[in-house]
């Protein structure tokens, strides 16, 4: 090229302009690091597997014979070593040297007592305090819980989480964990209980009090070690416990937001509810089991078809029946249950006498005969809102039954239009019609005021409110 360039009469471009710099070629022979010195030796009573090094680091000292014979190690030079060893490279000497440095300074920071220092110097070698508390909760404080649920707790995301506390490579590397490996051995092949494992665990001294099975379970999956069999059983049934009781514990989380949303729950439709729910994991003999055995649990009816839980105060259902008896101290429950469930959208209604007994489990009311009545005064305001507070003042004013026109004349002075009015109307819980074009608050008698009809047919001034959704 610079041939041609002459011939044309160009210059060839210089270095750095029209095209970037050959990198110069640096071979191992090359490199200024350590050129005439050997490999520091372990400080006296300190193996390889004391150093807490990496697992190529140690892979690679155990192929050339230095676990077996560290002696060996003094007659290695660096620059020897980094050419001829094979993946072991300028990190794996820095992991070396970094490792040989702390033992010198802190003998006592290096070498672990424990399982548990063991995992938190390998995994936290520089005793990062928020990646300690990451790591501890993961093996020893929280180790039945799942590692997204610890590290969203904690503020890390999941990928870093795994990052710090189950490495990828560690488990194809195997680094030395002695303790790790001299308590799976502990494990004979008969079967043991849990309790009789930690018991052999804790007479080692390698573990503390505080030591759980799944603490060991994960640092053998972590480290790339294999459970032996009486480990492995103990294992698999604790995982079954502990899915057992975390499928009960969603179970009843669901059948909370269902008693929260309708008040009362049938018993069949719950069972069929849940068993498509959780695609036949649970059963209904066991659905019952759950339900039964919470403290708050309360059957509605002698067949028990129909219960509730006391503890989901704050339902639908409950709040609609405070609104009504704030209203009304005294209501029968066939006019509360037609007041109640006049919605289109309602679910399966309840009985007449599974409201009554709700009303008095759970609500505190009395019950004489088959009438409801309040122990504590409320005031509607309070629980009111909306057109059905305006409504319902509108009906304290002006009597307990009231005309339409003269309802709806009322509410267009304050601001509620006529299809307001008739919404409300007919699907409020808060009024019934005692005649043509008559309305009147829930559990009150009709009034003998004048002009209030009784019967007959309709008038145009008298007409009531239409149908959802009908011309």
């Amino acid at each position: 090229m610079k041939a041609e360039a002459k011939q044309d009469g160009m210059q060839a471009p210089p270095a750095g302009k029209g095209r970037p710099p050959r990198r110069p070629v640096v071979t191992v022979a090359d490199r200024p690091i350590f050129p005439d010195q050997f490999l520091p030796v372990p400080p006296a009573g300190f193996s390889l597997e004391d150093l807490n090094l990496r697992g190529r680091t140690f892979r690679a000292f155990e192929r050339a014979g230095c676990v077996e014979h560290p002696e060996g190690i003094a007659g290695l030079r660096v620059a020897d070593v980094l050419a001829s060893w094979r993946n072991f490279g300028v990190h794996s000497l820095t992991d070396y040297l970094s490792a040989v440095e702390r033992c010198r300074r802190d003998p006592d920071s290096i070498r672990p007592h424990s399982l548990e220092e063991e995992i938190e110097l390998r995994l936290a070698p520089r005793g990062q305090d928020r990646f300690l508390r990451l790591i501890r909760a993961y093996y020893h404080s929280a180790a039945g819980e799942e590692l997204t649920t610890i590290a969203r707790g904690m503020g890390f995301g999941r990928e870093r989480a795994r990052q710090i506390c189950a490495p990828t490579d560690l488990r194809h590397s195997r680094p030395p964990m002695p303790i790790l490996d001299r308590l799976l051995t502990v494990a004979d092949e008969r079967p043991r209980s849990a309790t009789d494992m930690l018991a052999a665990l804790r007479k080692t001294g390698l573990v503390g009090e505080e030591f759980r099975i799944e603490t060991l379970e994960r640092a053998a999956r972590t480290f790339g070690r294999e459970l032996p069999p009486a480990w492995r059983a103990v294992v698999e049934d604790r995982a079954a416990v502990r899915r057992k009781a975390e499928l009960r514990a969603r179970v009843l989380r669901t059948v909370r937001a269902i008693v929260l949303n309708t008040g009362t729950v049938h018993f069949p439709d719950l069972i069929n509810q849940l068993v498509n729910l959780f695609r036949g994991g649970v059963s209904e003999v066991e659905i019952r089991q759950y339900v039964k055995a919470e403290e708050d649990y309360k059957a509605l009816n002698a067949s028990e078809t129909w219960f509730t839980l006391a503890g989901c105060t704050e339902s639908t259902l409950a709040r609609r029946i405070r609104q009504v008896l704030s209203i009304c101290p005294r209501v029968a429950g066939e006019q509360l249950r037609a007041g109640l469930f006049r919605r289109p959208r309602a679910s399966r209604i309840p009985p007449a006498s599974v409201l009554t007994k709700f009303c008095e489990q759970v609500l505190s009311c009395k019950v004489v005969g088959e009438q409801i009545i309040r122990t504590r005064s409320e005031n509607p305001s309070r629980v009111l809102s909306g057109v059905n507070a305006i409504l319902v003042g509108i009906f304290r004013r002006q009597g307990p039954v009231c005309r339409y026109g003269e309802l709806t004349a009322a509410a267009r002075r304050r601001g509620v239009s006529e299809g307001s009015v008739n919404a409300h109307l007919a699907r409020s819980s808060f009024f019934i019609k005692v005649g043509p074009g008559a309305y009147a608050l829930i559990g009150t008698a009709p009034s003998s005021r004048p002009g209030v009809p009784s019967a007959g047919p309709r008038g145009k001034a008298q007409r009531g409110p239409r149908r959802p959704g009908r011309r």
